[in-house]
C-alpha cells in the first residue's frame, strides 16, 4: 500500500478479529451471540468486555465497567499501555505488512541546543497570553511555552521529543522568526492524546492553542500559507501523521493559506482530510480563531463549525462549474505551458512534459535511450524538479554513476567531488525504487504514489518496461500497465518516463517510427507524448571507414546529427508548430551529455566555486567552453 493508516490496519485486524483478541487478552474468551466476552482489558473471565465478531460492527468493543471503547487498533493500545502510534507498529508486524521504501534520505531532523536565555514564562508573558490573547494556563502548559527577551518561544519537537527547532514571537509586535537550523516539523506534538485518532493542523502556533482551548488538540504548520518548500514539513511529519483516521485542516482563509490547505489535503490524503474553508461564525472582527476565543465565541458554535467539515468528494466528481478556467484558457491565445523542458533551448515550448502525463521513450538496443534519458533527467534536476527512477535494467548505483558523469561534465571526477555530487542529488533530489530482480509494477506505483505525496515528486522514470515483468506478447498486461501509469500520473499531477525498446528492423540506419513500439498498441494510445531516440549508425561507420582510410568523411554525413530525439506523438500541445520536433544533437564523448550543436563541447551542469574546482584538477578559463545548450537550428 502506498499509505498505510490506522483505519486500513484496523481494518485488516478486524478480517480476523477473534484471533487478534486472543493475541492480545491472553485467552479465547466466551462466545455469547455475536460477540466474544472478558472481564475486562487485561483478559481476566468475566462479560464486562464485548468484542463483535461478525456482522457490520465486526472487531468493535466496549468496557461497559470503564466506558473504554473503539476498534481493535485502540484495543491494542490499551492492553499494551502503548497508544495508537506502538499500537499501529506493533500491528503491521503482526499482520505482516511492510513498510514502504524508497532508497534515499530518511527525514530525521537534527536535535539543536536551546538558546542560553530560553527560560520559563514569567509573570509578563502569562499576563500577555492568559489576559490579553485569552488562552487558558493549562494549554500554555500543555503546549510548553517559554519566553526569551519578550519574545514567546514555542518549542519544535521530533518523534522521541528532542528540541529540532524553536519559533518565536514578540510580545510586543506581530513578528515571528525562527532559530538557526530549526528543522521543517509541526508545532503541539505535547497536546495530541497517544490515543487520538483525528487531529486539526492549523495555521500559527497561538491558534494551536486556541483550537486546543475549544476542544481540538492541534498541530501549527512551521512556515504559515503557501505552497512549494513552506510545506516540506510533509516529509518529516508523513509517519507521524499516518495513525490520524481524520486530519481537520483549518488554514488561513486567504490565497495563501488556501493554496497551502489544497497541498496538504492531496499530500497526506483526500479521503482522511476534512478542509474547514470557512469553519469560523460570522462574529464581527472574527477572522481566525484567536479572535472567536477573545470575542467569547462558544465552543458549541466552534464545535458545531468543525462537524460541518467533511472529506471532500471524490476527485472524479466534478461539477461544470469547476472546468470554468480551463475551459476559457483553450479559447485564448497560447502561452508558455507549464512543464518541464527539455534540455535543449533551441526545442523552446515545442516539446514539454506537463504534470499529468505519460511519455513513452523508445529505441532500439544500443541506441543510448538510457542514457539520454539520464541525461534530460539530470537537467530536470538541475532546474529544480525532484526526480525519483526506477533503474530495473542497471544497478541503481550505475545508473546513479552516469548520472554523476553527466552532471560534472566529464568522465573522471575526483572522487571528493562525486561524494559532493551524491550528496547534492540525495538532498532531496533523486530518489530510486530499488527492486532486486523483476519488479512488481503494482508494487512500483504504490512506492511511486507514496514518493509523490511525501515528498513531492516531479518526475518518475521508469527504465525500463521490460524490468517489469510483462512479456512482450501480454498485450492485456502492457494495457493494464499504460492505464496504471496514465491514473497516477494525472491523480497525482505528476509526470512519468517509461523507457521501452522497439521491434528489431530491416535496418538500424532507418529510423523508427511509433508503429515501431513493441508490444500492444495501448501503450502509445494512452500515453500522452511518444519519442523514439535514433543513433547515427551509418554516420559512425562512416567515420570509423574514413579514419582508417586516413580520409576526411564526406560533407554531407559530417554535418549529420549523431543522435535525433523524434517526437511521433504530443496530444495536449498548443503551442505553434508541429508540436513534434525532431531534435538534431552530438555525442558529448565520455561526458554521457547530449549537445544541441556540433561545435558544442560538455560542460559541468552544477555552478563550482573554487574548492570544488581545484578538487577535479581544473582551474576557471578566461575563455569558457562554448554553452552546451546554447540556441541553434533543430
Amino acid at each position: 500500500m502506498s499509505q498505510i493508516t490506522a483505519r486500513q490496519i484496523s481494518q485488516m485486524l478486524a478480517e480476523q478479529t477473534e484471533a487478534v483478541a486472543a493475541h492480545l487478552l491472553g485467552s479465547p474468551g466466551k462466545r455469547e451471540g455475536q460477540e466474544l466476552r472478558w472481564g475486562d482489558t487485561a483478559g481476566n473471565p468475566g462479560k464486562s468486555l464485548g468484542v463483535h465478531i461478525s456482522g457490520a460492527k465486526r472487531g468493535v468493543w466496549a468496557d461497559f465497567a470503564t466506558g473504554q471503547k473503539g476498534d481493535l487498533l485502540d484495543l491494542w493500545g490499551i492492553v499494551r499501555k502503548i497508544g495508537i502510534a506502538g499500537a499501529i507498529e506493533e500491528a503491521k508486524q503482526y499482520l505482516g505488512i511492510r513498510d514502504v521504501s524508497l532508497a534515499g534520505r530518511n527525514p530525521k531532523p537534527a536535535p539543536i541546543s536551546p538558546p542560553s536565555k530560553l527560560k520559563p514564562l514569567g509573570a509578563k508573558a502569562l499576563e500577555w497570553l492568559i489576559r490579553e490573547r485569552k488562552l487558558s494556563q493549562d494549554a500554555v502548559l500543555t503546549y510548553g511555552l517559554r519566553e526569551v527577551d519578550l519574545a514567546i518561544a514555542f518549542p519544535l519537537l521530533g518523534a522521541e521529543g528532542e528540541l529540532v527547532g524553536i519559533k518565536f514571537r514578540s510580545m510586543v509586535e506581530d513578528k515571528y522568526w525562527a532559530a538557526p537550523n530549526s528543522a521543517k516539523v509541526l508545532f503541539g506534538w505535547p497536546a495530541i492524546p497517544l490515543d487520538a485518532r483525528s487531529v486539526l493542523i492549523c495555521e500559527g502556533e497561538l491558534k494551536a492553542l486556541a483550537w486546543w482551548d475549544y476542544g481540538f488538540p492541534a498541530l501549527s504548520v512551521p512556515f504559515g500559507g503557501g505552497d512549494g518548500a513552506k510545506q516540506d514539513w510533509i516529509e518529516n511529519e508523513f509517519d507521524r501523521l499516518s495513525r490520524f483516521d481524520l486530519i481537520y485542516v483549518a488554514m488561513d482563509e486567504d490565497e495563501a493559506g488556501q493554496k497551502a490547505a489544497k497541498k496538504i489535503v492531496h499530500r497526506l490524503g483526500p479521503e482522511r482530510c476534512a478542509m474547514l474553508v470557512h469553519p469560523l461564525p460570522a462574529v464581527p472582527g472574527a477572522k481566525c480563531i484567536n479572535a472567536c476565543l477573545q470575542s467569547g465565541v462558544s465552543q458549541e458554535s466552534i464545535a458545531a463549525a468543525v462537524a460541518a467539515a467533511k472529506p471532500r468528494d471524490p476527485d472524479e466528481l466534478k461539477s461544470a462549474a469547476d472546468y470554468a478556467n480551463r475551459v476559457a484558457e483553450l479559447f485564448r491565445p497560447a502561452v508558455a505551458q507549464f512543464g518541464i523542458r527539455t534540455p535543449w533551448p533551441k526545442v523552446g515550448d515545442e516539446l514539454v512534459f506537463r504534470p499529468g502525463e505519460l511519455t513513452v521513450i523508445a529505441g532500439a538496443n544500443g541506441h543510448g535511450k538510457s542514457q539520454l534519458v539520464g541525461f534530460m533527467a539530470a537537467n530536470s534536476i538541475q532546474r529544480g524538479y525532484r526526480v525519483a527512477v526506477a533503474s530495473l535494467e542497471f544497478r541503481v548505483e550505475a545508473w546513479i554513476k552516469r548520472i554523476v558523469k553527466q552532471l560534472a561534465g566529464r568522465s573522471d571526477p575526483a572522487v571528493a567531488y562525486v561524494a559532493r555530487l551524491v550528496n547534492w542529488l540525495g538532498d532531496g533530489r533523486l530518489w530510486a525504487f530499488d527492486a532486486q530482480g523483476t519488479a512488481n509494477w503494482r508494487r512500483m506505483i504504490d512506492v511511486f504514489r507514496y514518493a509523490r505525496r511525501r515528498y513531492a515528486i516531479d518526475l518518475f522514470v521508469i527504465d525500463n518496461l521490460t524490468g517489469l515483468g510483462i512479456a512482450e506478447e501480454d498485450y492485456q498486461g502492457q494495457k493494464e500497465l499504460a492505464l496504471a501509469l496514465s491514473d497516477f500520473a494525472r491523480d497525482e499531477d505528476t509526470h512519468v518516463w517509461l523507457v521501452h525498446h522497439i521491434r528489431k528492423g530491416q535496418s538500424e540506419c532507418v529510423e523508427p517510427d511509433k508503429a515501431d513500439i513493441k508490444g500492444s498498441g495501448s501503450l502509445t494510445d494512452l500515453a500522452s507524448t511518444v519519442l523514439t531516440v535514433w543513433r547515427n549508425k551509418l554516420k559512425e561507420r562512416e567515420s570509423e571507414e574514413a579514419l582508417a582510410a586516413n580520409k576526411p568523411m564526406a560533407e554531407e554525413i559530417a554535418r549529420q546529427a549523431d543522435v535525433r530525439l523524434n517526437c511521433k506523438k504530443q496530444r495536449n500541445y498548443q503551442g505553434e508548430g508541429s508540436g513534434e520536433p525532431s531534435i538534431r544533437l552530438w555525442w558529448g564523448g565520455s561526458s554521457c551529455q547530449y549537445l544541441a550543436g556540433e561545435n558544442h563541447r560538455p560542460r559541468p551542469l552544477i555552478t563550482l566555486d573554487r574548492d570544488d574546482a581545484n578538487a577535479i584538477g581544473c582551474q576557471r578559463q578566461s575563455n569558457p567552453d562554448p554553452p552546451l545548450i546554447e540556441n541553434c537550428p533543430t
